[in-house]
């Protein structure tokens, strides 16, 4: 069958189900470039068909990302203040930076913030992320804006 899925294509499809990120499900399911590979592998139809089948298609809710806020490791930021030598754009794009708020580089080194897990339990707690609407909405734009200066400080830095 000439649409079979190999065994990275089905791992890229598991961890889409997940986060709901394409580049991080490349990135996690091994693929280097993960931005160029996921658009690559969202062409697939064999890929398409599986995560149709999957219900992975559905948008990521305002609930998802403040359950990996709460619950989320900061494993690969700690790894990434602590690297004495520099990080390649490649090693930047495999780590999950999600729960990273903001990233400041100066000559002593790197200062990392990180999204408030008591208040993402807080507004998980309340129930109010059925929708972006209401109280959730202002902390959901938080997140977008801080993903955007995350891209943007990178750039800055040549990352």
């Amino acid at each position: 069958m000439a649409n079979r899925l190999s065994a990275k294509e089905a791992l890229f499809c598991q961890y889409y189900k997940i986060l709901h990120s394409p580049r991080e499900a490349a990135a996690r399911a091994g693929y280097p470039f993960p931005e160029r590979s996921a658009l690559r592998l969202l062409k697939k139809e064999g890929v398409k068909r599986e995560m149709e089948k999957q219900n992975s298609l559905l948008k990521p809710s305002a609930e998802e990302g403040l359950r990996r806020i709460a619950f989320g490791s900061i494993a690969d930021a700690v790894y990434l203040a602590t690297k004495e030598t520099p990080v390649t754009k490649e090693e930047l794009e495999s780590l999950d930076l999600f729960m990273v708020s903001e990233l400041k580089f100066s000559k002593g080194g790197m200062d990392i913030k990180f999204y408030d897990r008591i208040k993402a339990l807080d507004l998980l707690q309340s129930g109010e992320t059925e929708t972006v609407g209401g109280s959730a909405e202002p902390f959901y734009r938080a997140l977008c804006e801080g993903a955007k200066n995350l891209s943007f400080m990178g750039e800055e830095n040549g990352i």
